[in-house]
């Protein structure tokens, strides 16, 4: 049983392909319409009102306690760090299991908190509705 190749064109290619090609041109052609409008000019009361909002939420911003955003932020590294790093003696040495299991309840127990704190934390600063630094235990009190 004999298979029959299908023509060949001057190109290389199977014939076939080369009427399809013809026929379906793979990059549009230039006269053609754009896809989207191009973007409007934004007008003066347009920017006004976007500075007008960016002033009313800087205006709110206070710093955050220095001690309490760097035991969040600790945490939030630490937590990180313990759970990858039992993550990978748990993939890739079977034998250590156990320990495995203990930096992954240990970084969880850190990255739990230091994730909530740290969120709350840049929600406050950006003044963002319903975020405050009264939501999170200071550790800056004298």
């Amino acid at each position: 049983m004999s298979r029959r190749s299908p023509a060949i064109s001057a190109k290389g290619f199977p014939a076939e392909v080369e009427l399809q090609q013809q026929r379906e041109p793979l990059i549009p052609e230039e006269d053609s319409a754009p896809s989207s409008p191009p973007p409007r000019p934004h007008s003066a009361a347009e920017a006004e009102a976007r500075l007008r909002r960016r002033q009313r939420y800087a205006r709110y911003r206070t710093p955050p306690p220095p001690k309490t955003t760097f035991a969040a932020a600790l945490m939030l590294v630490g937590g990180s760090a313990l759970s990858l790093a039992g993550a990978a003696l748990w993939l890739l040495q079977p034998a250590e299991r156990e320990r495995a299991y203990a930096l992954l309840l240990i970084g969880g127990i850190l990255f739990l908190p230091g994730s909530y704190a740290s969120v709350n934390l840049f929600g406050a600063y950006m003044g963002w509705p319903g975020y405050s630094y009264d939501a999170i235990p200071s550790y800056d009190d004298d």
